[in-house]
């Protein structure tokens, strides 16, 4: 981590994609993905992705480097209006 403060990150080699809900099952599924639910605590603790974690979009800066390795493929579950899909990051 003390080289990425210093050096900063690399470059993104895949690009984040819509994925269908089957397809993120699958993900999922498979553990391909770790999925993180970016809605709020409340909304996360009535319903949510079995083993998803909660890391709401406000702390999507800093929290993800405290649970995630650097090359681990993420899920993303959104509400907000322009993040309203599910996103694959892999």
């Amino acid at each position: 981590m003390r080289d990425l403060n210093i050096e900063g990150p690399p470059p993104i080699q895949n690009a984040v994609r819509e994925v269908p809900p089957t397809e993120f099952g699958e993900l999922v599924d498979e553990g391909a993905v770790t999925v993180i639910d970016t809605r709020e605590p409340g909304a996360f603790a009535s319903s949510h992705v079995y083993g998803s974690l909660n890391i709401w979009l406000d702390g999507m800066s800093f929290f993800p480097g405290w649970a995630l390795e650097d090359d681990e493929p993420v899920a993303l579950v959104t509400e907000r209006p322009l993040m309203s899909k599910l996103l694959a990051c892999i």
